[in-house]
């Protein structure tokens, strides 16, 4: 029979650093993150919680005119928000003036509205 010989403090585990962040290095600031070889980041739990999202959700990514990235739910993002401006320079700059002064005389044709109760512009 083999005698184990217990020896205090000592472990089969390689041992720890006693630094914080485990002797990785740089010291972890909260909030902060690091861009990868892989163009990949880990978002803070914090950061995660705080904005109320869960594993596996679809995400938008964007870049605004600052030159800062925007990271937010697929689910939180307004559809009416996201097609706005969707049609800029489609329609002449007078298309909805026009289109009124053309809806105003074919409900005064039709006898919908009289013309002494049309205001001027």
């Amino acid at each position: 029979m083999t005698e184990v010989k217990e020896t205090k403090g000592t472990s089969s585990r390689r041992s720890r650093s006693r630094r914080p962040n485990g002797g990785r290095g740089r010291k972890r600031v909260p909030g902060k993150t690091r861009l990868s070889a892989k163009n990949q980041i880990t978002i803070p739990v914090a950061v995660v919680r705080k904005a109320g999202l869960e594993p596996g959700e679809e995400l938008i990514v964007e870049v605004d005119n600052r030159g800062r990235i925007i990271v937010q739910s697929e689910a939180a993002v307004d559809p009416v928000t996201a097609c706005a401006g969707a049609l800029t320079g489609v329609y002449g700059t007078n298309y909805l003036k026009d289109l009124r002064a053309g809806d105003l005389e074919r409900e005064i044709r039709l006898g919908l509205i009289k013309p002494e109760d049309v205001e001027d512009e």
